[in-house]
């Protein structure tokens, strides 16, 4: 099973323990999915899996120092839990939240792009890409093709189906669009897309065209 380690970094300015604590609780309600024994996915709650560290008084180097230890972590287990971890540094002026994310939850969960993610943390900045690792192949660039995906702007938009024809009554008329499974599997892999991305993309696609809005 191919799978990315999605890895980045932010920083947001100084919150209580509390609202960081609701963060995380939306951030693990988007990503609360875990794989039993026979790969198949359920949904298990209150992970909240973060740690803080009051890093103030250490030295930038020695901040670097923690920041790559974290990012030397690699997901060598998959199964019964969590897909996702992170680490926030608490400094003098602001918090610098380390983030890794299996690219397995992307095709369970309701998140389209990581901008669904960061929107939970509200005004942040300094986002930074670590060098995105792909656990069982040495697939990077596919992985940092996925991690580029997966911060796509919202406002961009990808059609998956042809236009929707209507008649006079605003009923669609049928069409067929002879989609060959093998070949949409071929190319969801070799554009790293998720199977819950591209179905959600194309969902939300049709219920457009129903509405007529975007």
């Amino acid at each position: 099973m191919e799978f990315f380690e999605i890895k980045f970094s932010f920083s947001i300015g100084l919150i209580s323990m509390e609202e960081l604590n609701n963060k995380f609780k939306k951030v693990d309600n988007l990503l609360n999915i875990q794989l039993d024994d026979n790969l198949n996915h359920f949904f298990k709650e209150n992970n909240l899996v973060f740690k803080i560290m009051d890093v103030s008084n250490e030295k930038k180097g020695d901040i670097k120092s923690i920041m790559d230890s974290f990012f030397n972590f690699t997901f060598e287990e998959i199964i019964n839990v969590p897909l996702y971890k992170f680490l926030v540094l608490k400094t003098n002026d602001e918090l610098i939240i380390l983030a890794i994310i299996n690219s397995l939850i992307f095709d369970y969960v309701p998140v389209t792009n990581l901008n669904d993610l960061l929107d939970i943390f509200d005004s942040i900045k300094h986002l930074e890409k670590i060098n995105a690792d792909v656990f069982n192949f040495d697939y990077n660039k596919k992985a940092e093709k996925f991690f580029d995906l997966m911060l796509i702007d919202k406002n961009e938009n990808n059609d998956f189906l042809p236009s929707v024809n209507v008649n006079e009554n605003g009923n669609i008329l049928e069409y067929d669009l002879n989609i060959d499974n093998n070949n949409l599997s071929l190319f969801l892999q070799n554009h790293s897309i998720p199977y819950n991305q591209f179905f959600c993309s194309v969902f939300a696609y049709t219920l457009s065209r129903f509405t007529g809005s975007d």
